[in-house]
């Protein structure tokens, strides 16, 4: 029983890991595993009597693994639209070449410099503003310096199939090996 339950976790947690990171996963496949989970909590809970007052924290887990992953499938699933996608990136390329008379203007009136600085503050800022947008689109893609970290999952999972006889945690910036039983996940 206990090593299924590890499996069914295993399955549930390399499924959300794949489809935030666009890896192949698919919806069902979560959902699937979510079932498979809730009927083994069903299970586990018919069999022994005592397992009833505790249970009750594996649904919680449950309900809010399943809550999470729906915060990851509206990011993942809705998206600017492609137009507006579109519509951002001709903005950025024609501004420069639209606004070219009126950084000619500043050049004569201010002096060449100005209308030098002013062109290329105005693209510099635009492509920025882009840059910035277009980082935000997927956060679980891990392109960008702020996405999240999907592969703490992947390590959770790897840590689950492993069985090690001292385990490393990191506390504070120091690396500290303790036994299994002191382990943060058995």
């Amino acid at each position: 029983m206990e090593e299924r339950y590890k499996v069914i976790c295993c399955k549930l947690l390399s499924d959300i890991s794949f489809f935030a990171m666009h890896k192949g996963s698919t919806v069902n496949e979560v959902y699937e595993s979510l079932d498979d989970l809730t009927l083994l909590l069903d299970e586990m809970r018919r069999e022994q009597d005592w397992v009833r007052s505790v249970i009750t924290r594996a649904y919680q887990f449950r309900r809010y693994v399943a809550f999470d992953f729906e915060k990851i499938r509206i990011t993942h699933d809705y998206r600017t639209p492609s137009t507006l996608r579109s519509y951002a990136m001709v903005f950025t390329s024609l501004c420069p070449v639209l606004f070219a008379p009126y950084f000619a203007k500043l050049s004569r009136d201010f002096g060449l410099w100005a209308g030098i600085y002013c062109s290329t503050l105005a693209v510099s800022m635009l492509v920025t503003l882009y840059r910035v947008y277009y980082e935000q689109e997927d956060p679980c893609d891990s392109s960008g310096r702020d996405d999240l970290n999907i592969d703490i999952i992947n390590q959770v999972v790897e840590y689950m199939y492993t069985k090690r006889k001292r385990t490393d945690i990191v506390i504070g910036g120091t690396t500290t090996s303790v036994p299994p039983e002191h382990a943060l996940f058995k």
